[in-house]
C-alpha cells in the first residue's frame, strides 16, 4: 500500500464540515488538501437554541478516546484516491476494527470528519475512497473519470480493502502487524456510497452495513442503471450473510420513501434492520452547521447554483450522517458500529438492548426520532411493540414514538 510515502498528520476534530465541497485530492505523497490537518480546526457553529425534550445541540456527547490521524493517498495503478482515518496510538493497538465509508455524490471527506473523528475515538480505523466521476451535474469534476465508473458494485471499497489488507504486510505502514483486523469490517455510505455499500457488501461479505439516504430502492436505482433485478441480487447476497443493516433518513429526506422500501424488501427478511427515521427538531440542529457546508470553495455547486430555486430547494433537505458536530443520529451509528464490530450481535449485551430492547437508554426513547422500525423477530421479548400504525405496511411493526413524517 505504501502508506509510509504520505505523511500522516493530525486531522480536525469535530467541527462544522461541508456537506460537499470542490476540494480537490491532494497528490499521493501529500495530505488531502485544506483539511486542516495542519492548520487549527475551523471555529465551532453558533449553538442551536434547545429543541423540544430538551435536548438542544449535541444531544449525545462524542465518546473520549485517541485524537484523529489521516492519511490520504493515490493507489498506485488503480488511480483512486482514499483518505484513512486512525488512532493516533495505532502502533500500540491490535486487531483495531475497520469501516469502509463512502461519500454522496459531489461531498469529499470534509463532510464526514464528525462522524469520523467518533469512531476513531472508539479505536476503529477509517477508510474512506473517493467514488470517480461523483460531481453534480453540469459540474467540473474535480477528479478525473476513470474505467472504475463503469461498475455499480461499490468496486473502490472493494479495491481499498484489498489496499488494506496489503498495508498489514508493509513494514512502512502504520497498519502493519495486524494492527487493523481486516476481516472485522463494516461498510458504511451517504447517498451514493450508501448505494455502493449495498453493492460492495454483497461481496465483501461485512460484518454490519450503516447506510445514510442511500441514493436507492428496492426497485433499483437510476445512478449507474442499477436494475430492479441487479438490487435484488444484492439483497440477496447481503440475506445470505445475514448481514445487520442500519437505514437513516429524516422526516425531511425527499428519499425517505426509497430508503423505507429497503427496510421493507423481502430480499433482506433474514437480516436483522433497523429503520430510522429522525424529526424536524433533528433536521433543524442539522441544519444549524449545513449552512457552511455549501459555503465555496469546499462544495461542487457553484454560488449561481445555490442562489437558484434548485438551489434553496437542495439546501431545505435534510440528510442525516452528514450532518457535522450537531447530527443526533450519529450517536446511534456508534451503538451500531459497536454491537457488530466488538460485540458480534450478542443479544445479551448492552448495545443490543439499546437498539432492540425499550430500556430507559434505549433508541426507542430517543425524542429525536419520529419513526423507528426493526424486524419484531429481533426484538427483545420486553420491547415496546405496537401503537397506532403498527399494522400498517403488512408485516412491518413501528417501534417507540409515532411523530410527523409519515410511516
Amino acid at each position: 500500500m505504501g502508506c509510509g510515502a504520505s505523511k500522516p498528520s493530525e486531522a480536525v476534530q469535530p467541527a462544522p464540515t461541508p456537506e460537499a465541497n470542490n476540494t480537490k485530492p491532494a497528490p499521493a505523497s501529500q495530505p488531502a488538501a485544506d483539511t486542516g490537518a495542519s492548520k487549527a480546526a475551523p471555529a465551532a457553529p453558533t449553538p442551536a437554541a434547545p429543541v423540544a425534550g430538551g435536548q438542544g445541540v449535541l444531544p449525545h456527547p462524542p465518546p473520549s478516546g485517541p485524537k484523529m490521524k489521516e492519511l490520504s493517498e493515490q493507489m498506485a495503478g488503480d488511480d483512486l484516491l482514499v483518505n484513512m482515518y486512525y488512532p493516533e496510538d495505532i502502533e500500540k493497538r491490535t486487531g483495531a476494527p475497520l469501516i469502509v465509508y463512502q461519500h454522496g455524490r459531489g461531498s469529499t471527506h470534509h463532510v464526514y470528519q464528525a462522524i469520523f473523528s467518533r469512531w476513531v475515538a472508539m479505536g476503529y480505523v477509517v477508510i474512506f475512497p473517493y467514488k470517480k466521476n461523483s460531481a453534480v451535474p453540469g459540474e467540473d469534476p474535480p477528479w478525473p473519470s476513470t474505467a472504475l465508473d463503469e461498475s455499480p458494485d461499490g468496486i473502490e471499497m472493494q479495491v481499498a480493502l484489498k489496499k488494506m489488507i496489503s498495508a498489514s504486510s508493509d513494514t512502512s505502514s502504520p497498519f502493519f502487524g495486524g494492527r487493523v483486523d481486516t476481516k472485522n469490517v463494516a461498510l458504511g455510505g451517504h447517498s451514493m456510497g450508501g448505494k455502493s455499500s449495498i453493492c460492495a457488501g454483497a461481496q465483501i461479505e461485512p460484518r454490519a452495513l450503516l447506510l445514510h439516504s442511500p441514493s436507492c430502492s428496492s426497485e433499483g436505482s437510476e445512478v449507474y442503471d442499477l436494475s430492479k433485478e441487479q438490487i435484488e441480487d444484492r439483497f440477496k447476497g447481503l440475506a445470505k450473510d445475514k448481514t445487520p443493516i442500519m437505514l437513516v433518513t429524516s422526516d425531511e429526506d425527499v428519499r425517505q420513501e426509497a430508503v423505507l422500501s429497503i427496510y421493507e424488501a423481502e430480499g433482506l427478511a433474514a437480516c436483522p434492520r433497523l429503520y430510522l427515521q429522525f424529526s424536524k427538531e433533528a433536521c433543524e440542529l442539522v441544519h444549524s452547521t449545513i449552512i457552511e457546508h455549501f459555503k465555496p470553495p469546499r462544495t461542487v455547486f457553484k454560488p449561481e447554483f445555490m442562489a437558484n430555486e434548485g438551489g434553496r430547494e437542495f439546501m431545505a433537505h435534510c440528510y442525516m450522517g452528514a450532518g457535522g458536530v450537531n447530527d443526533p443520529s450519529l450517536k446511534w451509528g456508534e451503538v451500531f458500529m459497536r454491537l457488530y464490530l466488538e460485540k458480534r450481535g450478542d443479544k445479551a449485551s448492552a448495545e443490543y438492548k439499546m437498539l432492540f430492547g425499550d430500556g430507559p437508554d434505549s433508541i426507542s426513547k430517543d425524542k429525536m426520532i419520529s419513526i423507528l422500525k426493526a424486524p419484531r423477530a429481533h426484538s427483545l421479548p420486553d420491547a415496546a411493540w405496537g401503537g397506532p400504525r403498527s399494522a400498517q405496511r403488512g408485516s412491518d411493526v413501528l417501534k417507540g414514538r409515532v411523530g410527523p413524517g409519515g410511516g
